[in-house]
């Protein structure tokens, strides 16, 4: 049932466009922020650790995961609804509560086996696993299928998706790409990928 909501196609970039903050804005930096379950709850165990920071956007909140003692930048002093940073004030929904949450780990962050279970696939299965949206697109402006346009995702690979989660250095991230590709549009989006298997 999460992942009805927890998909791989899923990112709160609808929510930043609302709002009108662009990556620039973004307390993370990033164009949109993918909450399925894979890179979630990853980023979330290494934010703890003084990783990067993981932010969701929500109409209801916006929420980050940082290591203790971390501030992200132009994040407010207190969780009382305020106007997001770089947010249109003419937009209802760029008013906010923040809730910045620092996640403790009782184990090494890299330590697959704390959750994962003996004989787990440590590299997803290519031929089941679903890739993730890095960038949902461009709006489809003036017609009912807003954020509906999944062929402009830019895609990257389920195994560097979980992966860089964590491991979040430069050389991690081109050995992810290496051994998958480097995330990219597709032509028609996921089906591409699928058809190639």
């Amino acid at each position: 049932m999460c992942i009805i909501c927890h998909n791989s196609a899923s990112s709160d970039q609808n929510n930043r466009v609302l709002m009108g903050v662009d990556a620039s804005e973004a307390y993370d930096g990033k164009v949109g922020q993918t909450y399925e379950l894979k890179t979630m709850l990853h980023a979330i165990h290494s934010a703890g650790t003084g990783l990067a920071p993981y932010v969701v956007y929500r109409t209801r909140g916006i929420y980050a995961w940082a290591a203790e003692g971390t501030t992200l930048p132009n994040w407010p002093a207190d969780s009382t609804p305020t106007l997001v940073f770089g947010g249109d004030p003419a937009v209802p929904q760029a008013t906010q509560p923040h809730t910045l949450y620092h996640p403790t780990y009782p184990r090494l962050w890299n330590d697959c086996a704390a959750c994962h279970v003996d004989g787990f696939d440590l590299i997803p299965d290519q031929d089941k696993a679903v890739a993730t949206t890095l960038d949902a697109g461009t709006v489809d402006a003036g017609t009912t299928n807003v954020w509906k346009n999944q062929l402009d995702d830019t895609l990257q690979g389920a195994s560097a998706a979980a992966c860089t989660s964590c491991h979040q250095t430069t050389d991690a991230r081109g050995h992810a790409y290496q051994n998958g590709w480097t995330p990219q549009t597709f032509e028609n989006g996921r089906q591409t990928i699928i058809d190639t298997k």
